[in-house]
């Protein structure tokens, strides 16, 4: 978000909510969306944030390997 790279497909809302978005910096220099300091909705922005933020952390557990033959 802060480089303007993030890329949503050119969704209008996306596109407008992004547009709204303000940033603040904690004491230990995290930053985050601001909802009170930005002008209009950014709830989609923050959603999309919140995802991709999951998504990288994210480990998805790997299935059990089988050699077992089923038959149905």
């Amino acid at each position: 978000v802060l480089s303007k790279k993030l890329r949503h497909a050119n969704h209008p809302m996306l596109s407008w909510m992004a547009n709204n978005v303000a940033i603040e910096m904690n004491h230990a220099g995290d930053i985050k969306l601001s909802k009170s300091k930005s002008t209009e909705r950014i709830d989609g922005m923050v959603a999309l944030v919140e995802a991709i933020g999951l998504w990288q952390t994210a480990t998805a557990p790997k299935p059990a390997q089988s050699w077992d033959i089923v038959t149905i």
